[in-house]
């Protein structure tokens, strides 16, 4: 398989939480990578299969995540007083485009793009976003106190809290659902 290609059973988006913020946040490698795996765990998930290995070939989301996870760590290397949204800010704002052309349906299945370290660590913008800012977020979203409560364990008043819309979350990345053939406008 070629590189920069978004594979069938990727992780994309629309994000479940709100059709303002484009899903997934980044593409990273995830197809046919050499991982290490435990020697404990079957190669199979067949009972009878008693055969172990120190390293496998597996393909998934799951497998993209370290890819990601060293890349903000050696972004953090550099910056070691941003926050984990500021460093994933610069992974998302420096990220180039993947090539669409291959498969037009999945363009806004890739994210901000393909991450480019160099760029992340020299990111002239960052966006800091904070759990306050992210429970603003949910209320704008219209969640239910009661279910804020049970995400982050806090006691928040919506109706208080409610002063903007979902697009105003400082976040990296924007998305616009918008109806086909009709005009729309909007403000971020």
């Amino acid at each position: 398989m070629k590189a920069q290609v978004v594979v069938s059973f990727s992780s994309r988006g629309p994000s479940p939480i709100s059709s303002n913020i484009l899903k997934p946040n980044i593409s990273a490698p995830g197809v046919d990578i050499i991982a290490a795996f435990s020697p404990l765990a079957r190669l199979t998930c067949a009972t009878q299969d008693k055969r172990s290995a120190k390293y496998a070939i597996l393909s998934g989301t799951f497998m993209a995540c370290p890819h990601v996870s060293g890349a903000a760590a050696y972004v953090k290397g550099f910056h070691s007083e941003w926050s984990p949204a500021a460093i994933k800010s610069a992974l998302m704002t420096t990220a180039f485009l993947m090539n669409s052309s291959k498969n037009p349906k999945v363009e806004i299945a890739y994210g901000a793009g393909q991450i480019d370290l160099v760029k992340a660590v020299y990111s002239g913008l960052v966006y800091h976003i904070t759990k306050e800012d992210y429970l603003q977020f949910l209320c704008n979203e219209g969640y239910s106190e009661n279910e804020i409560r049970s995400i982050s364990g806090e006691n928040i008043n919506c109706s208080s809290e409610t002063t903007g819309t979902t697009g105003d979350l400082n976040y990296p990345s924007i998305q616009l659902p918008v109806g086909g053939n009709k005009s729309f406008s909007s403000n971020f």
